[in-house]
Formats: structure tokens, C-alpha cells, sequence
């Protein structure tokens, strides 16, 4: 049986693991710290404690356009450890409330209804909204910069008000990418938006996990996988242009 060594046991490390074992490879995973998850996990609260409770390191949500984490449950076995949500609220200072939910209008028109009653915007900055749409809709597939620009500039290109980027746009994007609008490539918040938003009616629905997000991790689902915790890696040793052995927790 073929053998692959995965360096590191975040989301993409498993994942990786998770494809490769299902397809009858044989793999080994290591990891530095004692659990799995990458910036997607939890931890106990007081490690020296056997009781301790267990708190997640934060919110994680994912949208139902997430279809490669989606897939990633599925092999697992825990895709029903996701609770799925239809209205998304925007909460002011003074706890007035926006309900953004999809209309009876196919897409991309499904949420004009729902936005066009949001209160939190006005209307100048649902007008620029709406054309800052109509151009992600249009450059998504003939710009060739947007992995070089940040998604912020693009949105100050496209001349949005501080009020959307702050109440609208910043929300969605952060949320979804876990980045800040000036670090985060506008390619991804294309993506998010075109998939999420636009393209199907319901690919916006949000999913938070119902259990902490190392039960979504549990090593025991891994098909022909041997997971290695506390195992960082010292050196990868580079003969003849490749990778010929990792050191790793000591061993080789």
C-alpha cells in the first residue's frame, strides 16, 4: 500500500487525510499541538483539569456553498452535526434588526424583497450595493487582478459607502473568510458572494455547529490513518531536488 506523510492536522491536513485514506492510501498525520483542527478547534479550558470544560478556540459557520468542507463531514460521519439557519440578522447599536431571508424570486433576484426592507442601509448604500452586484457578476470571470488586489479595494473602487463596507459587505466577508477586507484577496469574496449569494437560492443558508468543533475531528473516523499528536516537525531533508525524509518528534 502506498504511504503518504501529511504535515500538520488543520482543516486541509484532514481533509487531505480523509480523501487519501478513503482511496486506499495509507497515511500517516502529524501534529504538533495534543489535538486536531487547526484554527477550527476547541480546547479545554483548564488542560491540567480531566473535567475541564471544552470551549471552541471561536465561532466557526460555514454556508451550504461550502462544498468541499461539506464533503470533508460527510466522510467523516458528521455532517448531521450541523444545524442549518434561513435568516441572517444584522444587529445595530440600540439593537434595531435587519432579516436578510431569501424571497420567493428565483436567484440572483431571491433576496431584493428582503434587502431592498433592511433598515440598518439606506438608500444610497443599497444602490451602490446593488451595482457593486452587477460588477462582481460581470468581473468575476474577466478580471484578471483579483487575486492581487484585496477585496477592500475593490469595494472602494467600485465607490461603496462607509456604511456598506461597515454594515453590509464587512459582516459576510469576515464571517465567511476569517480575514480582514484589506488582507483578504478579492477573488475569495467574489467567491463567497457569487456562490453564497447569487448563483442558487439557497446556498446562503448558514451552518453552526451543534457540538464543539473537536468532535468534528474525532482521528477514529479516518480511514487507514495514524494520527500523531504533539509530534511538530523538526526538518524535511531535500535529496536530489525531493523530499526524501521527515523528522519529526524525534523520528524519522
Amino acid at each position: 500500500m502506498t504511504t503518504v506523510l501529511i504535515l500538520g492536522g488543520g482543516l486541509a491536513g484532514l481533509s487531505a487525510a480523509a480523501a487519501l485514506g478513503s482511496a486506499g492510501f495509507q497515511v500517516d498525520l502529524v501534529e504538533s499541538r495534543p489535538f486536531l483542527g487547526g484554527r477550527a478547534t476547541s480546547f479545554p479550558l483548564s488542560p491540567s483539569d480531566e473535567n475541564s470544560e471544552t470551549i471552541d478556540n471561536c465561532q466557526h459557520v460555514l454556508l451550504r456553498c461550502c462544498v468541499n468542507l461539506l464533503d470533508f463531514y460527510k466522510r467523516l460521519g458528521v455532517a448531521d452535526k450541523i444545524r442549518w439557519y434561513r435568516e441572517f440578522y444584522f444587529v445595530e447599536p440600540g439593537g434595531r434588526v435587519s432579516t436578510l431571508r431569501r424571497g420567493l424570486l428565483p436567484a440572483p433576484l431571491h433576496f431584493t424583497g428582503a434587502f431592498a426592507r433592511m433598515a440598518c442601509l439606506g438608500s444610497r448604500d443599497k444602490a451602490g450595493i446593488a451595482r457593486a452586484f452587477l460588477a462582481l457578476t460581470r468581473e468575476r470571470q474577466t478580471r484578471q487582478d483579483l487575486e492581487s488586489i484585496s477585496m477592500l479595494d475593490w469595494l472602494l473602487q467600485k465607490q461603496q459607502t462607509t456604511a456598506a463596507i461597515e454594515r453590509f459587505w464587512k459582516p459576510v466577508l469576515v464571517s465567511a473568510v476569517n480575514e480582514a477586507l484589506e488582507r483578504m484577496a478579492a477573488v475569495h469574496g467574489f467567491q463567497v458572494f457569487w456562490l453564497g449569494f447569487l448563483a442558487s437560492a439557497d446556498a446562503y443558508e448558514m451552518g453552526v455547529p451543534a457540538a464543539p468543533l473537536r468532535e468534528l475531528y474525532d482521528a477514529g473516523r479516518l480511514t487507514n490513518t495514524s494520527v500523531h499528536l504533539r509530534c511538530p516537525v523538526d526538518r524535511i531533508h531535500i535529496a536530489d531536488s525531493r523530499a526524501a525524509c521527515v523528522t519529526a518528534g524525534g523520528e524519522s
